[in-house]
């Protein structure tokens, strides 16, 4: 499954691709890939809310609201 057709996935269920916010998301995050029940999951792809977006002849990576992919907390 692509990035776009995550997106649209979660879009059909009324939800959305993951955004890392802060500290207690990430770790909920991080304890779920290693957990299980991610073992579970057959072809094991997570995909969270960034994408690249060209600036200035170049790429750089946003989480969807728009902030900078380097910030990960508010």
């Amino acid at each position: 499954m692509s990035w776009d057709e995550a997106r649209e996935f979660c879009a059909s269920r009324d939800s959305m691709l993951p955004i890392i916010t802060d500290e207690d998301v990430d770790n909920a995050f991080q304890q779920f890939i290693v957990s299980d029940s991610y073992s579970l999951i057959q072809d094991r792809s997570v995909w969270i809310a960034v994408h690249a977006r060209p600036v200035n002849n170049s790429v750089s990576w946003h989480w969807i609201d728009g902030r900078k992919s380097g910030t990960l907390y508010n």
